[in-house]
């Protein structure tokens, strides 16, 4: 407890150091480190090839997870660098599924167009809620997936999941279920239909308003989850498959359930389960695709990171969390590879949660809305004055260093790095930084010195919901 409290005090102690202005000095030991270790490529743009990037290969030997983070949720970069990190993995090492902090559902129908050329990606990021992901680079890695499997020869398709549980359409998990119970079970439907009515919400918009005080809804769903697992026996051979989709959808809309009963009650707790649900969700993936998947996670730099019981610190508020990041860890050791992007300058989009409460004033329909503003400046040392000065973009160093010297304390040392979503406030430096030890919470770190915000696209308004 008294550790805790202790780290808490310097947390408040450096925050206000950054806000008064204090700069640490950059040591020339380490600007000469950063020159001699970053790898430096050519372009975060898209291009075809990837040469410049083989050099980095070495750095994802023996993973078999590899989690691309991104420090913010609004900067089109970090898209765009993760596109050809993907295309790297997919064409050179193999990797084959691709996981993102997107839900399940609208998951599975981007996965049935990246497959099988059926749908529509722009339509379905338009009715995702979370706002950061209805842009034109997170379409244009969609298509570039298509594009991959629909080549001539491609033995491993790739593949398209959602992992996160607080957006999207609970009716498209619920519909989903009632299929298969349908053909498994066409007696039970009606009993199924009526206890999953609880929880039929179209968006996030629309799930923010469940409540369940007493418990009953989430019963309901526990009911399902039970009753699915119970017949497991009955469904081995052809129709294990559609059986195991089943069991983890009824899981997933109980995850939801679970998650914003949660987020009224106990915000803190409500984030922690968040996180544990989406390493849970991609074991269950990762189980699923057997010996011959190897996933790429996108998710914010916090999400992947190796978080575990931080302290974090708005205001006088603290909070502790622990992060995706730690749990995959936990169990997959080094297989798990996590990757965290941050930049020093430029634009970037920032979004009112949830963004679909907005309505417009002239079609009086509801509409996320989005701002594009300037990277606020980080101080007190921050990593990224260290990699300005040694004048290496883009790059990616290797922070999985044996021993260190004057040149590499840096690493582990607390270090301000730009840490935010949706949406940061400018006046408290705590909404869009972090102060950590980065060589403790990821492996690489892929720098880009300026930056821009995504190219946004329009969304359906959430009265227009099906």
């Amino acid at each position: 407890m008294r550790h805790l409290l202790l780290k808490r005090l310097v947390a408040v102690v450096l925050v206000a150091l950054a806000g008064a202005g204090v700069h640490a000095a950059v040591d020339q030991d380490e600007i000469d480190w950063v020159r001699q270790n970053a790898f430096a490529f050519d372009t975060v743009e898209f291009v075809e090839g990837h040469a410049d990037l083989l050099p980095l290969l070495p750095l994802f030997e023996g993973a078999r997870i590899v989690a691309l983070g991104e420090g913010t949720h609004g900067t089109r970069e970090f898209f765009t660098a993760r596109l050809r990190l993907m295309e790297l993995l997919a064409t050179e090492l193999g990797f084959n599924a691709f996981a993102f902090e997107f839900p399940y559902g609208e998951g599975v129908e981007v996965n049935e167009y990246v497959r099988n050329g059926n749908g529509d990606p722009a339509e379905i990021l338009a009715r995702v809620y979370c706002p950061p992901w209805n842009h034109e680079e997170m379409l244009s890695l969609i298509e570039w997936m298509r594009a991959f499997n629909a080549s001539p020869g491609r033995a491993r398709p790739l593949s398209f999941h959602g992992i996160d549980i607080h957006d999207g359409s609970s009716i498209l998990l619920i519909d989903s279920l009632l299929r298969f119970i349908e053909d498994v079970d066409p007696a039970r439907v009606e009993a199924f239909e009526s206890t999953l009515d609880c929880f039929r919400y179209r968006s996030m918009y629309h799930i923010a308003e469940f409540s369940d005080p007493d418990g009953a809804c989430r019963a309901n769903l526990r009911w399902v989850v039970d009753e699915i697992a119970g017949s497991r026996a009955r469904h081995a051979g052809p129709s294990a498959g559609a059986y195991e989709t089943a069991l983890h959808e009824a899981r997933v809309l109980l995850q939801r359930a679970e998650f914003y009963a949660l987020m009224s009650e106990d915000p803190e707790t409500a984030t922690n389960f968040r996180d544990s649900c989406m390493a849970e969700n991609l074991v269950w993936l990762e189980e699923s695709l057997g010996s011959s998947g190897r996933i790429v996670v996108g998710a914010h730099n916090y999400h992947v990171g190796r978080f575990k019981d931080r302290v974090y610190v708005a205001g006088i508020e603290t909070r502790t969390q622990t992060a995706m990041g730690w749990h995959l860890s936990e169990r997959y050791g080094d297989e798990c590879v996590v990757l965290a992007t941050t930049t020093r300058i430029g634009d970037v989009a920032i979004f009112p949660f949830p963004g679909s409460a907005v309505v417009d004033s002239e079609s009086g329909r509801g509409l996320p809305q989005h701002e594009i503003v300037e990277i606020p400046r980080l101080r007190y040392g921050a990593v990224v004055d260290l990699l300005r000065a040694a004048e290496v973009s883009p790059c990616v160093l290797d922070l999985r260093i044996e021993g260190t010297t004057s040149a590499t304390n840096w690493l582990f040392e607390d270090r301000a790095l730009l840490h935010f979503g949706t949406v940061f406030i400018p006046s408290t430096s705590t909404s869009y930084m972090i102060q950590e030890p980065i060589a403790e919470l990821f492996d690489l770190l892929l720098y880009i010195d300026r930056t821009s915000a995504p190219h946004m696209l329009a969304w359906t308004p959430w009265q227009d919901l099906e």
